[in-house]
């Protein structure tokens, strides 16, 4: 269903008198908007903020590539020959087993 845009206004207006908040903004609005700048783990690669996606073939060593990126990022160690900004890691491995890393 598409909803018109005077319609998204009226309906943000109508939850702003209630006391609500609905999460819609003009393009206007964004725009305007002054945001700090983007904070990156590997500078120019992978931001701090936000998801992040690995995709490759099977095969293809990812496990070990974030494996790297994890420890290289706990040690504030380079990689890939980039700095890293040090800090917490959680490496939650789903699909492998002790054995296999």
């Amino acid at each position: 269903m598409i909803i018109q845009f005077n319609e998204i206004l009226k309906q943000r207006n109508e939850a702003t008198k209630q006391g609500l908040r609905l999460n819609a903004i003009t393009m206007a609005e964004l725009q305007k908007q002054k945001f700090p700048p983007r904070q990156y783990i590997v500078p120019g690669l992978i931001p701090a903020r936000g998801l992040t996606l690995l995709v490759a073939k099977p095969k293809m060593r990812k496990s070990f590539f974030v494996l790297d990126l994890a420890i290289c990022v706990s040690m504030k160690q380079k990689f890939l020959s980039l700095e890293t900004k040090q800090g917490a890691v959680l490496y939650v491995t789903l699909e492998d087993d002790s054995q296999r890393i």
